[in-house]
């Protein structure tokens, strides 16, 4: 009866009737699913199988190098040659050019696609053309399981129809891309077989402590390259280059860059930035005294010729550095009672510390610090208050 009444509430699908001494009997009746048509299949968009990755997330860098735009390795014959040769091999023919920053490893590498364009290496790497891809931006915008990876693998099956070299950069931001904190699933364990087999053939830069770095994350991936150290030029060759890059700004700039001011160059960038490496730092320095100069733009030829001298250079140096420039400077004296006086002036009761200022800026005045070390180092030992803090400010707005 409950039954039935429920039934009789909610309007159930059934038929009941009623017999003649007035029970009910109930007889279901089952009503069928109705008959669905069969779906039209749906085509799956082909975008992703047909995109060109190359165009998508690289650039061209004959094409830039065919407009001039890239800049050409001076004086390093013998290394172009060496990776040339590499580059040449049936398997690991993949480089790795390691050194210091400013060595010269991206000037390298323009060197190497300025003479592939112009057909000046081994057969085997004739009409191919070099292409700048981050794995960064092979990864953009991938956010689910397997899209970087159907992507790279797109890349490389581009790549192996094309026979384009591949410029990837850093080899440690290849090993961060695709890895999660659930997964040390990389880039670079899925690039390494076609390395290892020569179907890909890649670039890397680094510095000797970033090679370092890669060995201890991924060391199967790091030995699929050949490494090629890139070392600092010697002094004739820094001169010859610095003195390069002079004329050629004078070509492009209208400028004119007396020998005096790339002798500046070069002797305060050995002085005064140690960290860094020749030939780059000056080369550095010169393009953005060229720049400052003229404008990013340049001067227009019909614009009378600019003239840079060493005293140009050591304004700018002094611009870009913070150093005072009578302590650059060998036209203009520095009295040593002068700076003894400024520093007694402002640290009262310190004789001591006062006088070990005034030798480390005698020293750095007359050019006898070591350009390989720091310009000085020095520990202030004392109790609270006695004006270890405020040395170090004086010091620091005297230079």
């Amino acid at each position: 009866a409950a039954l039935l009444h429920h039934m009789r509430k909610w309007k159930s699908p059934a038929i009941v009737e009623a017999d003649l001494d007035g029970s009910e009997t109930l007889e279901v009746l089952t009503i069928p699913a109705p008959t669905l048509a069969e779906p039209e299949p749906v085509e799956l968009s082909n975008t992703h199988n047909q995109e060109n990755v190359l165009a998508l997330c690289g650039m061209n860098l004959s094409e830039q190098a065919a407009r001039g735009k890239l800049g050409r390795a001076d004086r390093r014959d013998a290394l172009v040659e060496q990776v040339l040769a590499a580059l040449a091999g049936d398997k690991l023919s993949s480089i790795m050019l390691v050194g210091r920053a400013d060595v010269g490893k991206t000037a390298l590498l323009h060197e190497i696609v300025e003479r592939i364009r112009q057909g000046n290496v081994p057969a085997a790497r004739r009409d191919r053309e070099v292409w700048a891809v981050t794995a960064n931006n092979l990864i953009a915008g991938m956010k689910y399981t397997g899209e970087w990876q159907g992507r790279t693998q797109r890349l490389i099956q581009q790549v192996r129809r094309g026979r384009q070299i591949l410029y990837m950069a850093d080899p440690n931001e290849i090993l961060d891309a695709g890895r999660w904190s659930g997964s040390d699933n990389n880039m670079g364990r899925f690039l390494r077989p076609y390395l290892e087999s020569g179907e890909l053939t890649i670039i890397c830069e680094c510095a000797p402590e970033g090679f370092d770095a890669g060995m201890r994350v991924e060391p199967s991936f790091m030995n699929a390259f050949r490494r090629i150290d890139v070392s600092e030029t010697n002094e004739a060759d820094t001169q010859a280059i610095a003195h390069a890059t002079a004329r050629r700004l004078e070509a492009t700039r209208n400028l004119s860059i007396d020998p005096a001011a790339v002798a500046a160059a070069l002797n305060l960038t050995r002085r005064f930035i140690p960290y860094r490496a020749f030939p780059g730092k000056a080369v550095r320095f010169l393009e953005d005294l060229a720049r400052d100069t003229t404008g990013a733009a340049g001067i227009e030829r019909a614009q009378p010729l600019r003239a840079l001298g060493r005293a140009d250079a050591i304004r700018a140096f002094t611009r870009a550095t913070g150093l005072p420039e009578f302590i650059l400077s060998d036209e203009q004296a520095m009295r040593v009672p002068d700076v003894r006086a400024y520093f007694e002036e402002r640290l009262l009761g310190q004789p001591d510390a006062v006088g070990a200022m005034v030798d480390l800026v005698t020293v750095i005045k007359a050019g006898l610090n070591d350009p390989h070390k720091p310009l000085g180092s020095f520990f202030f030992v004392g109790p609270t208050g006695v004006g270890k803090t405020e040395l170090a400010k004086v010091l620091a707005e005297f230079l």
